[in-house]
């Protein structure tokens, strides 16, 4: 072989190198970007050590399946998704509603009087409370000034037993006309509806929800922005309606009523309550997707 030839050689060498090169890079980065997702997986709640599978899409379009063992994705370089961040500022009182003692406020310890809630209820989230007859709700007296000019969230994890008519599992009332009023009630149809007004006169704000399984854990918030006046309704992460409040001033309220309304009217009969919340501010879409956390919850960290 001349002189030319073997230049001739070594170039195509060269060349066949570094094209064997680029093409690892390539492969390597494929084999990544395989597994990299582009939409938000499911976060895994560090107290749950998350076991089973989640879909997700990877950066081609293409949809996946993403194995967990334990809180620990397999063979994708030991990420982990962390717990979503759980929503503290403006929080008022959180209630877990765990254990046989009475309801105890994590934030605040605001005074309650309960009147036969049946305790250590299997719960979403630890134990919770079950209502199944008349004097099975509890009451939250002296508890923050709530009116139409103060904005607020409330959030619940309701567990329906049977169908019910007309039963309260959350008001807001002092049991007076001309005081700031509403309440979340279990209608006929098994349908959430969240009512907002003035006590003695018609409410306002009326939202129904679509209907809820029997048997099932479902996540109920509802929400007042003092500015804009307008009410929202939540089932399970999705907005079900709105509604603006228009019964101009009214008296504050400071009692909250879980399982009835207030002084046991109109009493949820047949469901379990859990992880209840009070903000005094409105939570926006990705707060309360947090809460929801793909239908595991999420319980006030302290």
């Amino acid at each position: 072989m001349n002189n030319k030839g073997k230049f001739l050689f070594v170039v195509f060498v060269i060349l066949l190198i570094g094209s064997m090169s680029v093409l690892a890079k390539q492969v390597d980065k494929n084999k990544f970007d395989k597994y990299k997702p582009v939409k938000p997986i499911v976060p895994i709640n560090k107290n749950q050590k998350f076991t089973g599978t989640i879909n997700f899409t990877d950066l081609n379009g293409v949809d996946k399946i993403m194995t967990i063992e334990k809180g620990l994705i397999v063979d994708v370089s030991d990420v982990i998704y962390k717990v979503p961040d759980f929503p503290v500022d403006g929080l008022v009182s959180y209630y877990k509603l765990d254990g046989d003692d009475n309801a105890i406020d994590s934030k605040e310890h605001y005074d309650i009087i309960e009147n036969g809630a049946i305790p250590n209820q299997t719960g979403l989230i630890g134990g919770a409370r079950g209502h199944y007859s008349v004097n099975d709700y509890f009451q939250i007296n002296n508890h923050k000034s709530l009116d139409e000019t103060n904005s607020f969230t409330f959030s619940i994890w309701f567990y329906p037993n049977t169908a019910y008519d007309g039963s309260r599992f959350f008001t807001i009332d002092d049991g007076i006309n001309g005081k700031f009023w509403g309440n979340l009630r279990y209608e006929t149809g098994n349908i959430i509806q969240a009512w907002l007004g003035k006590a003695g006169s018609s409410a306002s704000v009326h939202i129904d929800s679509s209907t809820v399984l029997l048997g099932d854990w479902h996540h109920i918030v509802f929400t007042y922005d003092n500015e804009s006046k307008q009410a929202k309704l939540f089932l399970d992460n999705i907005l079900q309606g709105t509604d603006i409040y228009s019964n101009g001033d009214a008296t504050v309220s400071n009692t909250i009523c879980l399982g009835s309304s207030y002084g046991g009217y109109s009493p949820l009969n047949a469901g379990i309550l859990d992880e209840f919340g009070y903000w005094n501010r409105t939570l926006d879409d990705i707060e309360i997707s947090n809460l929801y956390n793909n239908g595991i919850g999420l319980t006030y960290p302290l």
